[in-house]
């Protein structure tokens, strides 16, 4: 605990309540320069009576506004908690709160200032020749015109926040940081691509400020990654659209031959590979293998060959053929899944006497 921080978080112009319950909370846990503060965003929560995600938010501005940095982290029975360090001199930059600026500008000026009394220097008797009108010490001065140029701001102060520009993009992966490429290596072709499409359309043209946008996107894939593995799992993607030409082909496969099967054309093998690149060959062997994918007019029907199969298509899968039909740019007004209707098999003829 670092009383000297804490009563300098109270003085200085955080921003809002929340960030400065935060900032006052870490000041609370950290040594008097600043370092060793960890604990979970939970266990913030619960202190300071509020919801993690408020408590995630400002902790994040106060990372991009450089007044708090994460220097690692330490091992606990969930994983890991992150440990956090405060910047003590930026934090000392910060602007202070008006009772403390109006406070140290009344310290300056005890005393009201009183008129300068005039000297007559006729009634000095002295043994010198007289000096030029000037300092009345040894060392001449000479006076300069008065400069009214306002001073240059400090280099390191609050970076200015800023929207989104249209001409911003997302880093590279190799210019993300460790933590944020290592989650983008473990998700599925074209999500990266296509999560960077769905931050510009939430930021974009809303207003929304920051400081740094890389920080906020490397943020967001953080916090993103658990579900996009959850959906990848379930066989719900969400991928960059790619053109008919640059589809994966359909992978070579024994498919048995149905009357829906052969209403299948190009787009339907194009699916069909979209779909086995996305999932897996194993999915897309046990599940639309023995499926037809019929492009009716402006919408697709899919045809399985049982009640039970059909029934597990639209169940567990739906959202997969969407994410592939998007892959592909081809939008369809409808969705529909249907059984195959197999023809009466025919009686056996009576065996002859």
């Amino acid at each position: 605990m670092s009383n000297h921080i804490v009563s300098e978080v109270h003085k200085r112009k955080l921003g809002s309540l929340a960030r400065m319950a935060v900032m006052a909370l870490l000041a609370d846990k950290a040594s008097d320069d600043g370092s060793g503060i960890w604990a979970s965003k939970q266990t913030m929560a619960d202190e300071l009576d509020t919801t993690k995600p408020t408590v995630r938010a400002a902790i994040q501005g106060l990372i991009e506004d450089k007044l708090l940095e994460e220097v690692g982290r330490r091992p606990c029975q969930a994983g890991y908690t992150v440990e956090y360090r405060i910047d003590v001199a930026a934090l000392r930059r910060l602007p202070l709160v008006r009772a403390h600026r109006e406070k140290g500008e009344r310290s300056l000026t005890g005393k009201a200032a009183l008129p300068v009394k005039p000297v007559d220097r006729s009634s000095y008797v002295t043994g010198q020749a007289a000096i030029r009108e000037g300092s009345s010490s040894f060392t001449q001065t000479s006076l300069e015109p008065i400069n009214n140029t306002p001073p240059t701001p400090r280099a390191g102060g609050r970076k200015k926040r800023v929207e989104i520009s249209d001409c911003w993009k997302v880093p590279d992966l190799a210019a993300l940081p460790d933590n944020a490429r290592t989650a983008v290596n473990h998700w599925p072709a074209g999500t990266y691509a296509a999560q960077a499409e769905v931050f510009l359309s939430e930021h974009r043209g809303t207003g929304t400020r920051r400081a740094n946008w890389d920080s906020l996107w490397a943020a967001y894939v953080l916090r993103i990654h658990g579900k996009v593995m959850r959906d990848a799992k379930a066989g719900v993607l969400v991928t960059a659209p790619v053109s008919a030409a640059d589809a994966p082909r359909m992978p070579t496969r024994s498919v048995p031959f149905t009357p829906a099967k052969a209403r299948e054309n190009d787009k339907s093998e194009q699916l069909h590979a979209r779909l086995s690149y996305a999932l897996g060959s194993d999915v897309w062997e046990r599940w639309f293998m023995p499926a037809a994918l019929i492009f009716d007019g402006e919408g697709l029907t899919v045809v399985s060959p049982s009640q039970t199969h059909r029934e597990r298509l639209e169940t567990y899968h739906a959202m997969a053929i969407s994410a592939a039909l998007d892959a592909l740019g081809w939008g369809v007004d409808w969705t529909r899944f249907d059984v195959m209707v197999h023809p009466p098999r025919r009686a056996k003829a009576p065996a002859s006497g």
